[in-house]
């Protein structure tokens, strides 16, 4: 469980990745959005990615499916609360459910993660 005062952190975190799941194709400012975002935060790339798989890919996800999925950004108050439910309802079958719908989109990912890491300052680039 994320206690209280990592919520207002990891929340920038959400926020900055949602935009992976855009019905939308992503354009580099929105990369080196997402990098300035990590940059900034106290979470390297490898626990970023850690955040995606396990609080943010589980509810945006559906939105990839979609033929008429949300293009021009999920509502913040919206996205926040559900991933908080989301991670309070965790359990060992939401967590295979996960891993195995996340190894399905692994390859779909692999690009942005490469655009995001080229766009990080070294320092944050691990």
């Amino acid at each position: 469980m994320i206690e209280k005062l990592d919520i207002a952190e990891r929340s920038k975190i959400w926020i900055a990745l949602s935009d992976l799941y855009l019905d939308t194709e992503l354009q580099e400012y929105t990369y080196r959005h997402i990098a300035k975002i990590i940059a900034e935060s106290s979470y390297t790339l490898s626990q970023v990615r850690q955040i995606d798989k396990t609080e943010v890919f589980p509810v945006l996800y559906p939105n990839m499916l979609s033929s008429l999925g949300v293009w021009d950004g999920f509502h913040t108050t919206w996205l926040i609360e559900t991933i908080q439910k989301k991670i309070a309802q965790e359990n060992f079958l939401n967590r295979i459910t996960r891993n195995l719908t996340y190894r399905l989109f692994k390859k779909t990912f692999a690009a942005d993660w490469e655009k995001i890491r080229e766009a990080l300052p070294r320092k944050s680039n691990e």
